[in-house]
């Protein structure tokens, strides 16, 4: 279940949203402020991992690391299938932050889909890029490392 539930923006010209996810957990969507326009086509339905995993999908292994600001870059391949050409799942625990909200999986696309994140806990996180460039999640998990991402345009 996806619910905008506030709109704010940092320093660095994201807008963020918090939406609720499939298990009921809070989490944020961050994407670069746009026009006003276009905002409100981010919030849509997480469905559930079997719904997910029926969409055009690539299996993956992303796990959290600590305080991590390394882009990992994917293979061709794996741009052309998904659209995606890097992320970075970071664990945040400095002490610094004022976290609350644990994992920051960051991705940069190419193409305008939804996509949809599983972790090993069965929830989905998604974000709409509408936009190509640089896009956020932040959440809380369990089980935080992303098994699954699909996608629809």
């Amino acid at each position: 279940m996806t619910e905008k539930q506030d709109e704010t923006s940092d320093q660095d010209g994201f807008v963020w949203e918090t939406r609720t996810s499939k298990n009921g957990k809070e989490f944020r969507v961050g994407y670069r402020e746009t026009d006003p326009e276009t905002e409100n086509k981010s919030a849509e339905e997480n469905g559930d991992a079997e719904k997910n995993a029926s969409r055009p999908h690539a299996k993956v292994s992303w796990e959290p690391v600590k305080n991590s600001t390394k882009w990992i870059v994917q293979t061709n391949n794996f741009t052309i299938d998904t659209g995606i050409t890097r992320y970075n799942l970071d664990n945040r625990t400095s002490i610094i932050d004022n976290i609350l909200f644990r994992y920051r999986l960051r991705i940069t696309n190419l193409r305008n889909y939804n996509y949809f994140f599983t972790d090993e806990s069965g929830d989905v996180y998604n974000i709409n890029t509408f936009i190509v460039g640089d896009h956020q999640v932040q959440y809380n998990s369990d089980d935080p490392t992303i098994k699954l991402i699909s996608w629809r345009k």
